[in-house]
Formats: C-alpha cells, sequence, structure tokens
C-alpha cells in the first residue's frame, strides 16, 4: 500500500495547506488522440493549488482537464465555492494506481484566489 505524505527529508514542500474533503466531481478531456471523455471522481483533499481525486477508471493521456464540481457541493464553504467557477481547468501532476482505482494529483491551471484578491464569488460565476 502506497502512503502519500506532505513532509519529505528536507521539510513541508506544499505551498498551500490541504483541507481534506469527499465531494463528488467529473473530469472531462480529450485524449491525445482527439477523443473526448468524462470520468466521475471523489475528491480526497483539496488545496488553493491543486486537487486530490480518487478514479475508479484510468484517465487517458490528456494535455489537460476541465473539473466540473457541482455548487451544492461546496454550499457553505465560502472560500472553496470559487471551485465551482466554470471552465476550471487542471493537469494531471501523478497517478497513483492501485488496481481497481486510482489516485490522481490534479493541479489547477490558475490557483484558487484567498484573502484580498479573491473575487466575490458572484464575479467569478
Amino acid at each position: 500500500m502506497a502512503v502519500l505524505a506532505s513532509r519529505t527529508d528536507i521539510g513541508d514542500r506544499r505551498r498551500w495547506p490541504r483541507q481534506p474533503r469527499a465531494i463528488p466531481i467529473r473530469l472531462h478531456g480529450v485524449d491525445r488522440a482527439g477523443a473526448a471523455f468524462n470520468r466521475e471522481a471523489s475528491t480526497l483533499d483539496i488545496s488553493r493549488g491543486g486537487i486530490l481525486v480518487v478514479v475508479r477508471e484510468p484517465l487517458p493521456d490528456c494535455e489537460s482537464l476541465h473539473l466540473e464540481i457541482p455548487r451544492r457541493e461546496l454550499a457553505g464553504e465560502s472560500e472553496l465555492r470559487l471551485l465551482a467557477a466554470p471552465g476550471l481547468r487542471a493537469r494531471v501532476a501523478r497517478v497513483i494506481d492501485f488496481g481497481q482505482c486510482s489516485m490522481v494529483g490534479l493541479e489547477f491551471h490558475k490557483r484558487i484566489p484567498a484573502g484580498p484578491e479573491a473575487r466575490p464569488l458572484s464575479a467569478t460565476l
């Protein structure tokens, strides 16, 4: 069994803290042959720079993915509501295959803003 750790011998390399969240999402993309695909997934944790998900079907090789996160799943989570913005894109940073499922680390093309630079949800959606 593989274990993911946020700390290494050289210290914590994460740029943003991760928040454990289990949220059903959909991943959409186009593989290198030009065929469109989509996969159901569930988040394990979320940060401003990326997201860790579990998928049951393998992801085809692709340049980037579009994430579809239902707004209702983020109700009451003011900082995370920006994740429900249409057009949220990410690249596959790593895949850990467990046979019947895979953990996939996705890095957002643009990080989710925080604090004073964060736009109100109505301006983002």
